[in-house]
């Protein structure tokens, strides 16, 4: 399956096209807070925090949803994959 990284020249087009896109996302968890927190260098304005592992992706999922939408004006197909956590 081709996917096709948010952030690079033409993503906009191509999802548009029915490509479904990848989002490139940090996760740490802050142990003073006890919450993780997540961010995307790709998709601007994806900051999301959550205590807990399962909500997190709910939240993750949601927001990245919501953001491609009012960026495209349409649902896209999107490719999540969280490779790790770096604990701070």
């Amino acid at each position: 399956m081709f996917k096709y990284r948010v952030g690079l020249p033409f993503w906009r087009s191509l999802a548009r096209m029915g490509i479904t896109l990848s989002v490139m996302i940090e996760v740490l968890h802050d142990n003073e807070a006890n919450v993780f927190v997540v961010t995307s260098p790709n998709l601007h304005g994806l900051i999301v925090e959550a205590s807990d592992i399962k909500a997190l992706l709910h939240e993750i999922h949601s927001s990245i949803d919501e953001l491609l939408y009012e960026e495209l004006s349409h649902q896209v197909n999107v490719n999540i994959k969280i490779a790790g956590v770096a604990y701070v």
